[in-house]
């Protein structure tokens, strides 16, 4: 038996309604509605005032509502559009659409997709196992998706993102961005204010942020380009590649290949086994990089390299220069400058030291070898008699050098 009715109200009038294994559509009225149905689908068009539905097992559709909306539709499809008010959903294995939410949104959904743009103020999302994308929203966003792909674009206020094993990617956030993930791939683009990223094993992309940056990436390769303030990274195994950073760089990188270009501030590197490149940096130069080759060019700073096996390239240095290698050749040339008070000291073993100084470098050299021969464009001062230990003045001497191995030294003029 079908029974279908049809019930004309004032335009003004609360609305309370029970029902089961029906569709109820309701139109033009205002007033304080609160209807209860199971297993039929749902709409109100162009209602106002204040929404409690219960549904379940069908679609559940509100479109231009003016006045704060609470849905709970279990096992149920819901599709807001065009809402003037806080709206809060609650719903399970079916899909959440939205458009245009006047007030802030809060939606609840087990294992179901969420899909939306445009909510004015603040925006909180929760759902599992399937994608959530969300766009354009006023305040601010907290997505809470365990095993959910995440997309979020153009927000205007901080942002909170906790998910795992999903692809995460945000772009366009106007206050500061955290991410809490597990083997999660994450691309980050036009953060204006502080960001911090934390997963694994998955790829991550940074670009774009007006503060700092904060990246604990267990084995993970880690992009980064254009960050204005301090950078901190935190990754294993996996090659990190960080360009344009307007303030410090700190890596600790345990077995990967690191290279970084045109940094602000200070740089310092941590790691093992894998190549250190740094090119343009503007303070000082740290690295410790067990069984590393290490080639820096054009450095603002001092620089400090300790390392073993692999060879050190040092060009275009502006301050002191201190490498302590084992069993690592050592090449020192095109030195921009020795300020007052600097030191060179280039200390390896087993393998060859070579330096190029300016000719009118204004230094002290002390230059001692085991078992190699020492070469120079300089006149020296020999301090024994089988030519292992010499000495070197040039100018007033302000900037010591010393070099020491057990192969031979090379001392040039450039």
């Amino acid at each position: 038996m079908h029974t279908e009715i049809r019930i004309q109200v004032p335009a003004r009038q609360s609305l309370r309604i029970e029902n089961k294994y029906g569709d109820i559509s309701i139109e033009n009225v205002e007033g304080e509605h609160d209807i209860e149905n199971t297993s039929g689908e749902v709409l109100l068009e162009r209602c106002g005032g204040s929404l409690r539905l219960d549904n379940s097992y069908a679609t559940a559709e509100i479109i231009d509502f003016t006045g704060a909306v609470s849905v709970e539709n279990s096992s149920g499809a819901v599709y807001l559009m065009n809402i003037a008010g806080n709206t809060k959903v609650k719903n399970s294995y079916k899909s959440v659409e939205f458009r245009n939410i006047g007030g802030s949104l809060n939606i609840d959904s087990q294992s179901g997709e969420v899909t939306g743009k445009g909510v004015s103020t603040n925006c909180i999302v929760t759902s599992s196992y399937k994608p959530i994308k969300v766009t354009d929203v006023g305040g601010e966003l907290n997505v809470y998706g365990q095993s959910s792909a995440v997309t979020a674009a153009n927000v205007r206020k901080d942002v909170t993102i906790e998910t795992s094993y999903r692809a995460i990617k945000i772009d366009s956030v106007r206050g500061t961005l955290k991410i809490i993930s597990q083997s999660s791939p994450v691309s980050v683009t036009n953060v204006k204010q502080d960001a911090s990223i934390r997963t694994s094993y998955k790829p991550i992309r940074v670009e774009n942020i007006g503060g700092k940056l904060d990246i604990d990436g267990s084995s993970c390769p880690v992009s980064i380009r254009n960050v204005k303030n301090d950078v901190l990274i935190r990754s294993s195994y996996k090659d990190i590649v960080v360009e344009q950073v307007g303030g410090s760089l700190e890596i600790n990188g345990s077995s990967s290949t690191v290279s970084v270009s045109d940094i602000g501030g200070e740089v310092s590197v941590i790691t093992s086994y894998k190549p250190i490149q740094a090119e343009n940096v503007g303070g000082k130069l740290e690295i410790d990089g067990s069984s590393c080759s290490v080639l820096a060019d054009n450095i603002g700073g001092d620089v400090f390299v300790r390392n073993s096996y692999k060879y050190v390239i040092l060009k275009r240095t502006s301050g002191s220069i201190v490498v302590r290698g084992d069993s690592s050749p050592i090449e020192v040339t095109d030195i921009t400058k020795l300020p007052a008070e600097s030191r060179i000291e280039l200390v390896t073993t087993y393998k060859p030291i070579t330096l190029a100084l300016p000719e009118n470098a204004d230094v002290t050299v002390s230059a001692q070898t085991q078992y190699g021969k020492i070469r120079t464009d300089f006149p020296v001062y020999l301090t024994d008699e089988d030519d292992k230990d010499i000495k070197i003045e040039l100018g007033q001497g302000r900037t010591f050098v010393r070099l020491e191995t057990s192969k031979d030294i090379t001392i040039r003029k450039e």
